[in-house]
């Protein structure tokens, strides 16, 4: 059966999930992304024209982190201010909660190739 316009637009609560960070003998709690929220999340990586900037790409993980790490209230743990400190976050932690958030936010696999290619480029 086909669901119907207000039961589509009916459904807006958020989605949780926490993640385990054993570095830190605790973990951290994700949220889902609204559409308006993943929509500004890939705007950052393109220039006015459309373009993807490669050298946006290399700060995916920590903006994603940015964008979907909350406390247990739901309020953000993270902001922009922090993006110059999360830079330094363990590779292997960051990874860890990019992987689950991209998850859980239903990213497409061609933007995290794409984010890879150029991170493996960089390297």
């Amino acid at each position: 059966m086909s669901l119907t316009r207000d039961q589509m637009l009916s459904k807006t609560e958020r989605r949780y999930m926490d993640v385990t960070i054993p570095e830190h003998d605790g973990s951290i709690r994700i949220q889902s992304l609204t559409s308006k929220e993943r929509a500004i999340y890939e705007m950052w990586f393109r220039n006015r024209e459309g373009v993807t900037v490669a050298s946006r790409l290399g700060d995916a993980r920590v903006r994603l982190m940015i964008s979907c790490v909350v406390d247990d209230t739901g309020d953000p743990t993270f902001a922009l201010d922090d993006l110059p400190r999360l830079r330094e976050t363990d590779a292997a932690i960051a990874e860890r909660v990019y992987d689950a958030a991209w998850k859980h936010c239903g990213m497409e696999s061609e933007a995290k190739e794409a984010a890879e290619n150029f991170s493996e480029a960089n390297a």
